[in-house]
């Protein structure tokens, strides 16, 4: 047999040579992709399979002549691994893995992208679906207890104020109904705000404090992710609220006021007005916490003719 032999198919070429004393092999050479490939084989019926077979695949313009052995295997695994995993049932291609792949390999550096996996789950919780709705009722239910008073203990928030939360919070809610927590946005607190245009800054900024104690409490039993940046809505910057200029009772406006008022009421007036609590303290108050200290002037004319309230 002569060599070397062409085996030709349509018009593509590939050429084998024989064995020579210095390299006891036969070989194939053909170009793919513009470089010269060659292949060695140690028979020649194996050298002339493989020769007919790149040659046909040369003549339909195949791009896998162009890979070597050892990288086609690679590819071919590639493939089948990308095959196998379907995130939520979608096919991801060779060229995009390998994309992401290079794309986060220049952000991280010298970093190894499992690296920065392992750390980014150590940070970031798995965030639970939840509607707006449920989330608020969760919230108004834990802090229930904190309005109301243990036997002989004040509460914690007064009942005034955790109507307000309650009120406040469900107004949030109704805005948003259907939605589900995660997917709130800074427009959706822009909208929420705006709702509020005609109240005073000051209303709507205790609207702002509540909706952000309830996003923290949301954040912290994973409802919200802890990167949720929420709070940077313009909606949500506090405004300046411009005090108006501060007006007080005069001596003899305040003994007019105690000595026309009723008796049940003269205490609480008398405690506003000298010990500087505001109503809604005073309410809160009774008997037993003023005259628990000394030398308070136990008066008959500002004790109450029902029950122990101040009020």
């Amino acid at each position: 047999m002569r060599f070397p032999k062409i085996i030709r198919h349509r018009k593509a070429e590939v050429t084998i040579y024989g064995k020579t004393k210095n390299y006891p092999f036969y070989r194939i050479a053909y170009r793919a992709d513009g470089k010269r490939q060659m292949k060695n084989f140690a028979k020649y019926s194996e050298a002339l399979d493989e020769a007919e077979e790149k040659a046909k695949k040369l003549a339909e313009a195949h791009p896998i002549v162009a890979l070597s052995a050892a990288q086609a295997r690679d590819a071919i695994t590639a493939l089948q691994m990308l095959d196998a995993f379907r995130p939520e049932g979608h096919r991801i291609t060779l060229s995009t893995a390998i994309l992401e792949f290079i794309e986060a390999s220049k952000k991280l550096g010298s970093r190894k992208i499992r690296e920065a996996v392992e750390k980014f789950m150590q940070t970031e919780a798995v965030v639970k679906p939840i509607s707006v709705s449920k989330a608020v009722e969760d919230f108004i239910e834990v802090r229930k207890h904190l309005s109301e008073a243990k036997e002989g203990k004040r509460a914690q928030l007064s009942p005034t104020y955790a109507s307000n939360i309650k009120t406040w919070l469900r107004d949030f809610a109704a805005t948003f109904d259907g939605t589900s927590l995660c997917d709130l946005t800074k427009d959706h607190l822009n909208i929420y705000i705006q709702k509020h245009s005609v109240v005073s800054p000051k209303s709507r900024n205790d609207r702002r404090a509540t909706v952000k104690m309830f996003l923290a409490w949301a954040t912290r039993l994973d409802y919200l992710s802890a990167s949720h940046r929420l709070l940077e809505a313009d909606g949500m910057v506090r405004e300046l609220v411009e005090s108006a200029e501060t007006d007080y009772y005069r001596p003899d406006e305040f003994q007019k006021f105690l000595n026309n008022s009723e008796s049940d009421l003269r205490g609480a007036i008398a405690i506003c007005g000298l010990a500087g609590l505001r109503g809604e303290e005073v309410m809160r108050l009774d008997w037993a916490e003023v005259w628990r200290w000394r030398d308070t002037l136990r008066s008959p004319q500002v004790k109450p003719r029902h029950g122990n309230a101040v009020w």
